[in-house]
């Protein structure tokens, strides 16, 4: 279902492409900074305003292992930022592997690889994912904005024995973190 969505989002933005003016080499350049204020944003020490100011007000996203879609600015900052949870980004890269569309809407697509420390009480854990992304973006006025961010990750295997021992569903994962992707 996942790759479906995807196939669909990128069909759109090329019909999208066929009536609207073409994505300038300015534009292609304004996107690509804009993902990389976004990878900075989760490294500084205001990450919270400086993630957010690259999305629209109503953007959407699309968590990985088919978690629910996470629509508009007060639900993405639950998701990230959610209440008595303190950590650290250690690491966050992100290649951007092509970026298509219109004078419009454009996406972006690429890898990425974080690594993140939780702090809860006294215990202390560092995880680490990498995996796919694809953004979506909507120019409004002279800037562009993030209208739709997901990612996807190799989902962890999980034993047959273990599975039944947790209780939890290989499908559609475990809620033990939202990472920044």
């Amino acid at each position: 279902m996942r790759n479906f969505c995807i196939v669909v989002l990128l069909f759109l933005v090329q019909i999208a492409t066929a009536f609207a003016g073409s994505l300038s080499n300015e534009d292609r350049k304004a996107i690509t900074a804009l993902v990389e204020k976004y990878r900075t944003g989760w490294l500084s020490k205001n990450s919270q305003e400086q993630v957010m100011s690259v999305f629209a007000t109503d953007a959407v996203l699309m968590p990985h292992h088919g978690d629910a879609p996470v629509v508009g600015e007060k639900a993405i900052r639950e998701f990230w930022w959610p209440s008595g949870v303190k950590y650290t980004i250690d690491h966050f890269t992100v290649t951007v592997d092509g970026i298509e569309g219109n004078s419009d809407y454009a996406y972006a697509r690429g890898k990425s690889n974080v690594t993140w420390t939780t702090f809860q009480e006294d215990e202390r854990q560092t995880k680490q994912q990498s995996g796919t992304y694809l953004t979506i973006v909507k120019k409004t006025g002279k800037d562009w904005k993030i209208v739709l961010q997901m990612w996807d990750d190799p989902q962890p295997a999980v034993t047959a024995s273990a599975q039944a021992e947790s209780g939890l569903d290989q499908c559609s994962g475990s809620q033990a973190g939202h990472t920044p992707r």
